[in-house]
């Protein structure tokens, strides 16, 4: 590089700068935000060492390591944690992942982290301890439809539009396994579904919820959404569903809800879904909050009917009360994992285990355990030399 002309090297600054925002906006915010708390704590962790500087410069291995182990079990025990209390392993992992990979960027030496193959064996077992010493993760109770059901008719008798379209965007993730920053306003990754992401289509054809007529969306019987900027998406990919027999649970009438709301106040194609025009010319965002509130509501009137607190239910948990849904259609696991954009079979072995039903199983393994196990006549070579013979006669 110090051959090159100045007009070259400002070129490629520039062009360095550009890929490290680039590569920065693909840090969804809140992950950001977490590593750069990382970071903080483990400067404020290494300057109680005199001449340690935070990239561990001018240690060798054995020490770089040394000191990851001892940050590791303050922060694990809480001595050093942002809380003051002792944190899980999973976070402890975390932190350890955000210090190594950004020592790695900014000096040659690599992760700290690393040994001769992946993880050096004293930071592997480290973690590998804390995750078996901690207790087991809380699941997600997947929602059960018939709180949709007890909402829609709590919201039928109010004559409100935010209620209204809460319930919408109730059933809208509920029926395509959505996280709810994919159709509810989120200061963390703020990409929900738009207008002009939503399509409808008839026997006739396909049409855009920007353009779609009355008489058009009136002959349509199905509703896609394309996915853009979501999480774990498939770009350009959509997701589409028919229409249900009920006049108020079914994907297909709460997007068609959604879209005659958004058209009636001349909403651009790039509005959220999540956009709710209130009288007096007011405008307000749906957040997952609300979703949260509503579920909660008419969890507190039928939920122990469901077997469900009202502390176990939340807007993130529709995603998996849809999947559920499926799994009990007997919808096969592929399917609903695509449906889902799950990268793993994680979710679905635990909504397996939560959905099947095992009440009659000891019943059937009585006459299920009783069996013969056949076999070859006993050849010379399988009989112990000490066992007698078997007389023929």
């Amino acid at each position: 590089m110090d051959a090159c002309t100045p007009e070259t090297l400002d070129a490629f600054r520039a062009d360095l700068s550009i890929a490290e925002k680039e590569a920065f906006a693909a840090v969804v915010p809140k992950r950001a935000s977490a590593q750069d708390g990382h970071w903080k704590v483990w400067e404020t962790f290494i300057a109680t060492f005199t001449g340690v500087d935070a990239y561990l410069t001018k240690l060798d291995r054995k020490h770089k390591l040394c000191f990851l182990q001892v940050f590791a079990t303050r922060l694990r025990r809480g001595i050093i944690a942002p809380g003051g209390k002792p944190v899980r392993g999973r976070t402890v992992e975390d932190y350890l992942r955000t210090v190594g990979s950004e020592i790695a960027l900014v000096v040659d030496a690599g992760d700290p982290r690393n040994g001769d193959n992946g993880l050096h064996p004293s930071i592997d077992s480290l973690q590998r301890s804390y995750r078996k010493e901690d207790p087991p993760p809380e699941r997600v109770k997947p929602v059960p439809i018939q709180l949709l059901f007890h909402a829609a008719t709590a919201v039928a008798l109010r004559s409100n539009p935010f209620l209204a379209a809460v319930l919408d965007l109730l059933i809208i993730g509920f029926f395509f396994l959505l996280r709810p920053g994919e159709h509810v306003y989120s200061n963390d990754n703020n990409h929900p579904f738009r207008l002009m992401d939503v399509s409808f289509q008839s026997p006739f054809g396909i049409y855009n919820a920007t353009t779609v007529t009355a008489a058009e969306l009136a002959q349509c019987t199905r509703v896609h959404l394309e996915f853009t900027t979501q999480k774990n998406q498939e770009k350009g990919e959509a997701i589409t569903h028919g229409d249900t027999d009920d006049a108020i649970v079914s994907p297909f009438k709460a997007v068609a809800r959604r879209v005659q709301h958004l058209r009636a106040h001349n909403a651009p194609g790039q509005t959220p879904l999540h956009t709710v025009f209130l009288p007096g010319g007011q405008t307000k965002c749906i957040r997952s909050t609300d979703l949260t509130t509503m579920l909660r509501s008419s969890c507190k009137t039928i939920g122990a009917a469901l077997g469900i607190t009202c502390k176990e239910i939340s807007a993130r948990a529709l995603r998996a009360g849809g999947a559920m849904a499926l799994l009990r259609a007997k919808v096969d696991d592929s399917t609903i994992r695509m449906m889902g954009r799950w990268k793993s079979w994680a979710m679905l072995r635990y909504l397996h285990r939560s959905a099947t039903d095992t009440t009659t199983f000891a019943r059937r393994m009585i006459p299920g355990g009783t069996f013969t196990i056949a076999r070859h006549a006993t050849l010379p070579a399988d009989v112990h030399p000490s066992a007698p013979a078997d007389p023929l006669y």
